[in-house]
């Protein structure tokens, strides 16, 4: 099961690594399949394009089982 986030700011930056190379700016509203979470950075795809983003910027999927919106939401209380 694929897991998906909407980003949240007005734009979003897609790194080709955590804190690297801008790709593209990701605009406010933008579903991103989640492919792996390393903490405080997400592995996205993007329509086709695979990236980095800051995990504290995405808002999990409500319609998932409810473990990838807890997790996401205790890393958000720390940041």
């Amino acid at each position: 099961m694929a897991r998906t986030g909407t980003v949240i700011p007005q734009g979003l930056n897609l790194r080709a690594t955590p804190g690297g190379t801008i790709i593209k700016v990701l605009p406010k509203g933008t579903i991103v399949e989640i492919l792996e979470d390393q903490g405080s950075s997400l592995k996205v795809d993007a329509s086709g394009e695979v990236g980095f983003v800051a995990a504290q910027f995405i808002q999990p999927d409500s319609s998932e089982n409810g473990t990838a919106a807890g997790g996401s939401l205790d890393r958000k209380s720390v940041v």
